[in-house]
């Protein structure tokens, strides 16, 4: 996953990373999710279809419409633990520096598995959101580009392949950071 701040790639949705390959090729079950800006904006109108007066549902409906891309892998396994902690702390990598900033880091000592988020400041406002949920038998990665709405963006969990778990670590972290 390429998703550095670096000049024009901090807007563009990532090109599996060689390891991402390597997840697949060991899953039981894969979901992969790349919605770039037209294919949201096409989301967008099913969503506005739905006519319904509640003021918070129209707010995720916003936020969707200005979000630049949504990226989401999911990787379940037959075994336990069929994944490295080498693998996950590549895939965090990719996050350090620039102008991302972890928001947190859970881990169990001894065991490949945990929580990290990550979000993408540009003038102290979110533009980006990941999400790396690692569990016994399933690895799920979510990755957010556009303005987002820190309170608003756990109820996409569930929608557009996001992963209704990703929903509740960013809820568990709210409440961890204090929100």
């Amino acid at each position: 996953m390429v998703a550095r701040g670096q000049s024009g790639q901090s807007d563009q949705l990532p090109a599996p990373s060689p390891i991402e390959k390597t997840l697949a090729e060991r899953a039981t079950h894969v979901t992969e999710v790349t919605l770039d800006k037209n294919m949201l904006a096409f989301a967008a109108k099913f969503m506005d279809k739905d006519k319904d007066d509640d003021k918070d549902d129209e707010a995720v409906k916003d936020m969707v419409r200005n979000l630049k891309g949504v990226y989401v892998r999911d990787y379940e396994f037959d075994k336990d633990h069929s994944y490295t902690s080498d693998e996950l702390e590549g895939l965090r990598k990719y996050f350090e520096g620039s102008n991302w900033s972890p928001m947190v880091h859970e881990r169990t000592k001894g065991i490949a598995e945990g929580t990290d988020i990550y979000l993408k400041l540009e003038e102290g406002k979110v533009q980006g959101l990941f999400v790396l949920d690692a569990e016994v038998r399933e690895l799920s990665l979510v990755l957010i580009l556009g303005p987002v709405d820190i309170d608003k963006i756990s109820e996409l969990g569930g929608s557009f392949g996001i992963p209704k778990s990703a929903g509740k670590a960013i809820k568990k972290a709210e409440k961890e950071a204090g929100k």
